[in-house]
């Protein structure tokens, strides 16, 4: 009887020193060369920042090198004084994906880079960078910057801009995206331009009625006016133009407004919502009898 109690408390013993086993025993795999059994090994041990370091560098060495940036990033987040040596990884590892030509393990530790650490230099890493089409609009917004700094010349900063200035317009931040594409409007050719100032009347629109909605009217107008002053026939012109109506009636002046809002119902473009949107808009005020003559209601 007394030696079945002496194996159970052998066994509850080994059991609570299980953890520590395997930080050992990953130790002694690291010691002997075997990085793959190191990380094996690592990762069953207990939680803690000394443990994410040995796995982060034991991913590194084996090629695994996506999860070697996460790793390195839950280093920094674990343990905050220790982001310089996450940071120091994370470039180790983003050279390592360099020379690899892996774009998806170069991208990945970049942007951590710029996650924990944003001044870290990032230099000619950022040469093999690849902003793929379905790249995440933050992720273009993070990295954009980075290629750009590594100076790629007048012809490819034009589409780099343009990808910038649209993943901030996604990701509602217009008043960083109109100087950008304001930018690219200068720079590129004649199609380029065209299509970038109707982007860039829409940003202007978006902060135009961010405006209107904290009873901002000053600014309100001054977004709304530049937006309409883009292209008066576009989507953005015209919608722009149905709130400068708004704010005209807003400030006690409906033959303003009347007059706007017909000027969008008799644009040459097939009739649309905007149009229809105008048109509510007309036969929801009183008309004046002064405008009776100058307004013709749809």
């Amino acid at each position: 009887m007394r030696c079945v109690a002496l194996l159970a408390i052998a066994l509850v013993a080994g059991c609570g020193g299980r953890g520590v086993d395997h930080e050992r025993d990953g130790d002694r795999a690291w010691a002997d060369d075997r990085a793959g059994d190191a990380l094996v090994a690592w990762r069953q041990a207990p939680q803690a920042p000394r443990l994410l370091a040995k796995r982060a560098e034991a991913a590194l060495v084996t090629g695994q090198l996506v999860l070697a940036a996460q790793l390195w990033v839950e280093l920094a987040a674990a343990a905050p004084e220790r982001t310089g040596e996450a940071a120091s990884g994370l470039a180790r590892t983003a050279s390592v994906a360099e020379r690899q030509n892996d774009g998806l393990a170069l991208r990945q530790a970049i942007l951590a880079l710029r996650e924990i650490a944003p001044a870290w230099p990032v230099g000619r890493l950022a040469l093999g960078l690849r902003l793929d089409e379905d790249l995440a609009a933050a992720d273009v917004a993070a990295l954009v910057p980075v290629v750009l700094a590594t100076s790629p010349g007048p012809n490819g900063s034009a589409a780099l801009l343009s990808r910038l200035a649209d993943a901030e317009r996604l990701l509602g931040r217009c008043d960083i995206a109109v100087p950008v594409f304001e930018l690219v409007a200068r720079r590129s050719d004649a199609a380029m331009a065209a299509e970038t100032v109707v982007r860039l009347a829409s940003c202007e629109l978006a902060l135009g009625l961010e405006a209107m909605a904290r009873d901002d009217a000053a600014a309100a107008r001054e977004w709304l006016e530049r937006a309409a002053g883009r292209g008066p026939d576009s989507a953005p012109g015209r919608r722009a133009l149905v709130a400068l109506g708004d704010l005209d009636l807003a400030d006690g002046d409906p033959f303003a407004a009347m007059l706007t809002w017909q000027s969008v119902v008799a644009t040459s473009v097939a009739p649309d919502s905007i149009t229809a949107l105008a048109q509510a808009r007309l036969r929801s005020v009183p008309m004046p009898p002064e405008v009776t003559e100058s307004v013709e209601r749809p």
